[in-house]
């Protein structure tokens, strides 16, 4: 009986050790006073989770990105920064999993 409970035990772990996590999230970027998109803002993945980062993206010409990232284990909320010269850094967070039709707004406020 104890091998059972052993075995069943080291399945379980084993299942969720292999277990993988997709983080995707897109989304635009605009200013908050025109509401006009902004371009190559610089977009930084997972800030808090260095073995997750996978580097640094741009929003397009109509400040569009797309995040990507394969996370091992549970699936951990994912923080964004968003940067450009001229603008207020911000930083969010978001779930873990949007589905490819849903697309986030971040608003960035300019500097004074």
């Amino acid at each position: 009986m104890k091998k059972i409970k052993n075995i069943i035990v080291l399945f379980v772990v084993t299942l969720f050790i292999s277990c993988d996590c997709l983080v995707h999230i897109q989304g635009v970027v605009i200013d908050s006073k025109t509401r006009l998109p902004i371009d190559s803002v610089l977009v930084k993945g997972n800030v808090y989770c260095d073995i997750c980062d996978i580097g640094d993206i741009y929003t397009d010409s109509l400040g569009i990105f797309e995040y990507n990232s394969m996370v091992g284990g549970f699936c951990p909320k994912s923080s964004l920064s968003f940067e450009k010269e001229g603008y207020k850094k911000k930083m969010k967070k978001y779930r873990s999993y949007y589905r490819r039709d849903d697309i986030v707004t971040v608003v960035l406020k300019r500097k004074k």
